[in-house]
C-alpha cells in the first residue's frame, strides 16, 4: 500500500497538553483572602494609646447626652412652672381669689383673720350677698353685706330696723341694731341705677368724701351751674337738673356688726366698678370650713 494513503492506527492518540493556567468564566472568580490584622500588629504602647482615645470619645459622648438630658428636663420644669403661674394669675384676676378678713365689722358672721374664697366671674350682686369691695373712699379692700340694689330705696324705722322698698328686712345675722345712721345722706335714699335721673345731693356727698384727694372736682359756676369731673356716679361735664343720668349701678352695703362698721352710711354708695366679687365659702379656720350664709 502506498504510504501516502496509510490510515492512522486506532491506538495512536495524542497526549493531552498540560494546562497550567485556567481562567474561570466572568463572575465566577474566587475572592482573594483578605489579610487580617490582630492586636499582635500593634505595639503595647500603641494599643494603650488607642484604647485611651476610644474611652475618652465614649466618655465625652456620655457627658453630652447627660448635659442634653438635664437641659431638656430643666426646660420642661421651667415651662410647667411658667404655665402654672400664668394660670394662677388668670384665675386670680378673673375667676376666684383668696382673701383674709381684717377687723370686726362683719361679726358674728365673719371674724378677724378668717380666709374666704371670692368668686369674681359672671357675678351680679344680690340682696344680702356678702361681697368683697375695693373702696375708693378709704383705698382698701373691705367685706360687707349688700342691703339694697340699684333703684331700691333704703330707710330706717323707729326701731332702727332697715327698710328696703317699704319692707322691713329680716336680719338674723346682725350682732345688734345700729345706733347711728351716719350723717352722709338724708333718708329715705334711692340707690343710683344706671340710666336714671341723677340726684345732685348724692354727687355732692361723693365730692365731700373725695375732698383733698384730687380725684374729683365739683365746681360751682357764677351762673349757678355745676361742672363735675372724676365722679363715679355721672359723666364729666355740666350737671343738668332733670337730664343728667347715672353712668353705672350702685349698691348700699352694711356690715353685720352695725355699730363697728364703716359702710355706705359713712363711706358712701358703692359703684358697680368697686365690686370685686361674692364671698360664699370659708376656708379657714378648718373647724368652720364651708358655705357662708
Amino acid at each position: 500500500m502506498d504510504e501516502n494513503n496509510r490510515l492512522p492506527e486506532e491506538d495512536e492518540k495524542k497526549e493531552p497538553e498540560e494546562i497550567n493556567n485556567v481562567q474561570e468564566p466572568d463572575g465566577c472568580a474566587q475572592p482573594a483572602e483578605a489579610p487580617t490584622e490582630t492586636d499582635d500588629s500593634l505595639t503595647e504602647e500603641e494599643y494603650i494609646t488607642a484604647q485611651a482615645y476610644t474611652d475618652n470619645v465614649l466618655d465625652q459622648m456620655g457627658q453630652t447626652q447627660v448635659r442634653g438630658g438635664w437641659a431638656k428636663e430643666l426646660y420642661e420644669w421651667t415651662s410647667s412652672i411658667a404655665i402654672a403661674v400664668v394660670l394662677a394669675l388668670l384665675i386670680n384676676q378673673f375667676l376666684f381669689a383668696l382673701v383674709q378678713v381684717d377687723g370686726q365689722s362683719m361679726e358674728p358672721t365673719l371674724y378677724h383673720n378668717e380666709r374666704l374664697v371670692v368668686r369674681k366671674a359672671f357675678y351680679t350682686p344680690k340682696q344680702k350677698d356678702i361681697v368683697i369691695l375695693k373702696s375708693e373712699a378709704i383705698q382698701k379692700y373691705i367685706v360687707k353685706r349688700v342691703i339694697a340694689l340699684p333703684g331700691q330705696t333704703v330707710d330706717f324705722d323707729g326701731e332702727r330696723n332697715v327698710v328696703v322698698d317699704g319692707v322691713t328686712l329680716d336680719e338674723p345675722y346682725i350682732k345688734e341694731k345700729q345706733i347711728s345712721f351716719g350723717n352722709l345722706y338724708a333718708y329715705p335714699l334711692t340707690v343710683p341705677k344706671k340710666g336714671e335721673i341723677a340726684n345732685l345731693d348724692y354727687i355732692m356727698s361723693e365730692a365731700n368724701l373725695k375732698a383733698g384727694k384730687g380725684t374729683m372736682t365739683f365746681d360751682m359756676r357764677a351762673d349757678g351751674s355745676v361742672e363735675i369731673k372724676g365722679s363715679e356716679l355721672v359723666a364729666d361735664g355740666v350737671f343738668e337738673e332733670g337730664k343728667t343720668t347715672y353712668k353705672q349701678n350702685c349698691y348700699f352695703v352694711m356690715g353685720d356688726n352695725r355699730n363697728h362698721s364703716s359702710d355706705s352710711r359713712t363711706l358712701g354708695l358703692i359703684p358697680e366698678s368697686e365690686v370685686v366679687g361674692k364671698s360664699s365659702i370659708r376656708l379657714f379656720p378648718f373647724s368652720k370650713i364651708g358655705k357662708i350664709d
